[in-house]
């Protein structure tokens, strides 16, 4: 007897996997094909017009991974963590190692300008000091969504973009407890004191996509 997925709207998990589908590049048939499921279940699935199997989404989330996509099963599902994306070969795969910066520059203009066409009301930002560092150093790209509806206390200990009521934003570790927010730097050494607000503020955005900044390498020929 198949197993379904079904405490998760069908409709949600299809637009998930779509998403992953058109990030890897490769059509409706391409997709079913490579993941030995019929073009017209897959179809189905993407609509949400037909609740995934168990062993339709192990399928799926094996050939994501094995095609370079890091797509986990809970971001399938549930839409939990950060949002899939392709992951980069090691410099040592790249006849043009002097050259990565420039590749992974490209990479990551790709991979913004699909998030922010396809995923309403992205927000993108670049990392500009060493507030959050280790975990987030100066240049690297992170986005979020909004929270919207859910209860606040959701997103406890996990890492946001949050535009203050002064209109700067900034990316902290968010905590809420008897309605105080606390913004928590990992920095502490330079950045000793958190931030805190009373009351919530609409420009909270949970962050979903994280991209390294990979340093140039050295030239040693000079």
């Amino acid at each position: 007897m198949t197993s379904f997925i079904n405490d998760k709207p069908a409709q949600d998990i299809g637009k998930r996997l779509k998403f992953c589908r058109n990030l890897l590049g490769k059509t409706l048939r391409e997709f079913a094909s490579a993941a030995s499921i019929s073009y017209a279940t897959l179809s189905r699935y993407e609509r949400g017009m037909l609740k995934i199997s168990r062993k339709s989404i192990d399928k799926i989330i094996y050939l994501f991974l094995s095609q370079g996509i890091n797509c986990s099963k809970d971001w399938l599902l549930y839409g939990k963590g950060e949002m899939p994306l392709l992951e980069r070969k090691e410099e040592s795969d790249n006849p043009l190692n002097e050259d990565t910066d420039i590749t992974d520059a490209f990479v990551t203009f790709n991979e913004l300008s699909f998030i922010q066409k396809n995923i309403p009301n992205t927000v993108i930002r670049c990392i500009e000091d060493n507030s959050m560092y280790p975990v987030f150093q100066i240049g690297d790209y992170v986005a979020g969504h909004p929270i919207g509806n859910y209860d606040l206390r959701s997103i406890n200990g996990e890492y946001c973009i949050i535009e203050l009521p002064d209109k700067r934003v900034v990316v902290r570790q968010f905590f809420i407890k008897d309605n105080l927010i606390a913004l928590i730097p990992l920095n502490t050494k330079e950045f000793p004191d958190p931030i805190y607000i009373k009351e919530p503020h609409k420009s909270l955005y949970p962050i979903t996509y994280h991209r390294k900044v990979i340093s140039p390498k050295k030239n040693n020929s000079l």
